[in-house]
């Protein structure tokens, strides 16, 4: 279905075209496999995992550490906001960075 104050493009009016002589049962089969596709290629895209984890010592701060399945190192961003005396859970590297306690520590660019 189209908008009335919208002119349909010619791909779309054959997609229509198309639409109406399929039965409701292929429809549903091509939707279903649009759908299986669609979630095929999420399903490649996994999170990695932690495969090592540890603590790193900075002055009388512990940070958590991880190691991931892809060799990446990451620290916890909810123990480097407190390590640095921010309160909360942690709200990203940015306000981590914004920080006045550790800016000198960072490039300006």
């Amino acid at each position: 279905m189209h908008d009335e104050y919208e002119k349909p493009s010619i791909q779309s009016l054959g997609g229509d075209a198309r639409a109406q002589k399929l039965s409701p049962e292929r429809r549903r089969e091509i939707a279903v496999e649009a759908a299986q596709a669609r979630w095929a290629v999420k399903a490649d895209l996994e999170m990695p995992n932690a495969v090592a984890k540890g603590v790193l010592p900075i002055g009388e701060n512990e940070i958590r550490c991880f190691v991931l399945d892809d060799e990446r190192r990451v620290i916890s961003g909810r123990t480097m906001t407190s390590a640095i005396g921010m309160r909360g859970r942690g709200q990203g590297v940015a306000r981590i960075a914004s920080n006045r306690k550790i800016n000198d520590f960072f490039p300006t660019t």
